[in-house]
């Protein structure tokens, strides 16, 4: 974000003349008197993350909501500026040169570009709007609109702040009277001043991260920092884990102002870091000095006690040290100090300063909590102020019980304040066994897809495929930022697969609808050749083969008893000779690799096992008829495997002899295989290569099976209970589980950190991440 600080920093408030006519931008419609401004870079992404982030929900900025919503058609015009003036928005932008009417929304925005304030419909709701020098106006009033059209306002800071701001984050926020936003109360911000200040949003369900500029207030303590170097703060070193509020102020040198209380240069001339840790009722005081035992013979009288063999004095304020402590925090009196290695600790009464003491001998500190140690990390190192708001203590709301910290951290220099502020929740497992629930995800309209877990060709990171109830397919980040969606015709069939169609390792995704066969790139856009349109109805999930890995694909598309082989390009493959069958086709095709044997096999409902080979002849004649069950066909044991609607095992060679075994299954059990692992579930008796295990009665998805470094996973879900199990090949249970889960699960390797993923829906539009221990 600041890239070309320096310059802005040499003509921020540097007055400009020009002896021709100003153009109008539309910052000059931004009204000064305005609560905030909202300059939305992806109106798709921030309503993303504003409905997902639960502390955002809680602050004025969920008030953009449903204004989003309406104008999310608008999503091309972007930015978007969203400004709130007491309890009315008013939406800014400028159009392009051309514009065209969108046919999917049916609103013509040509008939606004004109000063003529008309009515706009959304979704509803009646806006107002006009336009004027090429930008649209548009409010919930006709008289605002009108206003806008006739007044014009002299933003040169907003001007500058937005030529600063990052344009690929959603959204950038301009804040004016920060002391009243619902949002910075909740980092008990103290910047408390009348200025603009711009901050970049990046959020996601699970943390909010401001990161911006203010100008500098001319106040007493910001002039003893803006010559400071800023370093890493040392107060939560001394700081106990029930603190409610921590604010410090680091100095690598201190410059003494006319203004400050005299006192002994002895005591301000050696300090490099002043902290403030609140209690309930109480405040303790953190100094750290150059040399602190100096410091220490400057302030105090006389021994009153001691604590841990840690002596505890009297403060003298004989020298206006009271006064010294007001300039940072106002109405502290300290009475008691105490020195502990290189820190002095201030209170106003002996039992909270000995609580303290206590605290960090036993090194019960905010330092070494792993929730701040995480929060930390997100940050850069150096500060001039840093504090830290326990959201745990100030219990604002039940939404938010899992955010433990508030952080805001400022760099001062000459003029400006680099802002930070950071509010993350708490997902850290607490123990190396425990699962981690990583992320609780949210759209707009319920999930009919179970989530896949698919694999970010640049980042190496994980990323999740799924798709709504209006046919729209999501990638998103595991932390639920939507990278992208994406519109289909019709419901996946299946699950998404992701190929190298090109072989040079940028994978993409292929998947089946009713009517078409897509192939798409990571950013959501249809590869070329691509979709397949069908008239008829596809039947099954497409089968997708790489015969020998090199990325030469067939595709194999059927409706009812018609087949179709399609090569990478969507061109028919005309050597491949199998047109029909006599029964419809009612599985997926599979391709089999048995040595220097490929099969291709699918079974129809006329009760026959087809096994042909790449051209489409049979290579394996199955005799006889078998009475399928829904279960799928697997290469297991070196046959030809599925079961029949007895609940028998059925087994076929590679000769088309067809063995039968009876197995104590049920009508509706389900099964799941690999090469020498089978898996089956009947009511529920799980049973994994043998072993047995007895799952409390309930209606289970089918099980699935996972091969994680090196061993062999299965994971099944009780519908009933919402209860997700994950288990190993041995039957025994992994440590953790049952989680929450409704429906099936996916789980996945982050290949970049070989940490493994889980991610199943969790209600009717929310999915869930967990992130699990060590596997192996």
């Amino acid at each position: 974000m600041y890239r070309i600080l320096v310059f802005f920093v040499a003509i921020l408030f540097t007055a400009c003349s020009s002896s021709t006519k100003k153009k109008l931008v539309v910052t000059d419609y931004i009204s000064n008197n305005a609560d905030y401004v909202v300059k939305v870079n992806d109106v798709t992404a921030l309503l993303g993350e504003l409905r997902n982030n639960e502390l955002l929900k809680n602050t004025e900025l969920s008030g953009c909501i449903p204004v989003l919503k309406n104008f999310e058609f608008a999503g091309s015009y972007t930015p978007i500026y969203l400004v709130k003036e007491q309890d009315d928005f008013t939406i800014l932008w400028t159009f392009p040169n051309q514009i065209e009417a969108d046919s999917t929304n049916v609103i013509d925005l040509t008939t606004f570009q004109t000063e003529e304030v008309k009515t706009l419909s959304l979704k509803n709701t009646d806006w107002f709007a006009a336009t004027q020098n090429n930008i649209f106006l548009c409010a919930s009033t006709k008289n605002k609109v009108q206003s806008l059209l006739n007044t014009i306002n002299e933003n040169t800071t907003i001007k500058k702040f937005i030529s600063i701001v990052n344009n690929d984050v959603s959204a950038n926020l301009l804040v004016k009277k920060d002391s009243e936003n619902t949002l910075f109360q909740l980092f008990n911000s103290q910047l408390g001043n009348e200025n603009w200040k711009v901050f970049d949003i990046k959020s996601n369900s699970k943390e909010v991260l401001l990161s911006g500029v203010a100008q500098n207030e001319e106040k007493i303590k910001f002039d003893i920092l803006k010559n400071s170097t800023p370093a890493i703060s040392r107060t939560p070193t001394v700081t106990s884990d029930n603190f409610s509020y921590v604010k410090s102020y680091i100095f690598s040198s201190f410059t003494y102002s006319e203004s400050l209380p005299k006192v002994d240069s002895v005591f301000a001339g050696s300090i490099e870091e002043i902290g403030f840790i609140k209690k309930d009722t109480t405040t303790v005081a953190a100094v750290f000095a150059t040399i602190p035992e100096n410091t220490l013979e400057y302030c105090v009288t006389n021994n009153v006690a001691t604590y841990r063999d840690k002596e505890i004095f009297s403060v003298s304020d004989s020298e206006g040290i009271s006064s010294f402590f007001q300039v940072f925090e106002k109405d502290f009196k300290p009475k008691f100090v105490s020195l502990l290695d290189d820190a002095l600790l201030f209170s106003e009464d002996q039992s909270t300063l000995e609580q303290e003491i206590n605290a960090v001998l036993n090194g019960k500190t905010l330092e070494n909590s792993a929730d701040f140690k995480k929060a930390k990390n997100r940050l850069p190192e150096a500060s001039s102020i840093f504090s830290i708001t326990n959201l745990e203590q100030k219990k604002i709301s039940e939404d938010l019980k899992n955010y433990s910290f508030a952080i805001e951290q400022i760099v001062v220099d000459a003029s400006f304040m680099h802002i930070n502020l950071l509010a993350l929740e708490n997902d850290a497992p607490k123990y190396l066994d425990e699962i981690g629930e990583l992320n609780s995800i949210k759209l707009e309209n319920p999930i009919t897809s179970n989530p896949k877990l698919v694999t970010n060709y640049i980042t190496k990171e994980l990323e999740i495929a799924v798709q709504d109830a209006k046919n729209q397919l999501y990638l998103l980040n595991l932390d639920g930022s939507i990278l992208w969606k994406k519109q289909l015709d019709s419901p996946i069939q299946g699950t998404i697969e992701q190929i190298d169609i090109h072989g040079n390792g940028r994978l993409q995704f292929a998947f089946t609808t009713e009517h078409n066969f897509y192939i798409i790139n990571r950013e959501g856009k249809n590869i070329r050749d691509f979709p397949i349109h069908f008239n008829d109805k596809i039947s099954n999930p497409t089968g997708i083969f790489d015969y020998d890995l090199n990325h030469k694909y067939r595709f194999l598309i059927t409706q009812k008893n018609r087949l179709y082989m399609l090569d990478k390009t969507g061109k028919s493959v005309n050597g491949f000779k199998l047109k029909k069958t006599l029964g419809s086709i009612i599985s997926t095709p599979k391709h089999i690799r048995v040595g220097k044997k490929d099969y291709i096999v699918f079974k129809t409902d006329d009760q026959r096992m087809h096994i042909i080979n790449r051209v489409g002849e049979t290579r394996v004649s199955v005799s006889e008829k078998i009475d399928f069950s829904e279960n799928d066909i697997y290469w297991y044991n070196n046959h030809f495997t599925t079961t029949n609607t007895d609940g028998n095992l059925v087994m076929v060679s590679q000769n088309g002899q067809t063995t039968e075994t009876s197995l104590p299954l049920s009508t509706d059990h389900k099964i799941t295989a690999t090469t020498q692992t089978l898996v089956t579930l009947s009511e529920n008796n799980l049973t994994i290569k043998g072993h047995n295990i007895t799952l409390d009665f309930g209606i289970y998805t089918e099980p699935k099976i996972y091969y994680l470094h090196q061993k062999i996973y299965v994971a099944v879900t009780d519908k009933q209970t919402n209860r997700l199990f994950v288990l190993d090949s041995n039957g025994e249970m992994i440590n953790g589980f049952p989680v929450f889960a409704k429906g099936m699960a996916d789980m996945n390797i982050n290949t970049k950190t070989e940490a493994v993923y889980l991610t199943a829906k969790s209600g009717g539009n929310e999915l869930v991440v967990y992130k699990l221990p060590p596997l192996f």
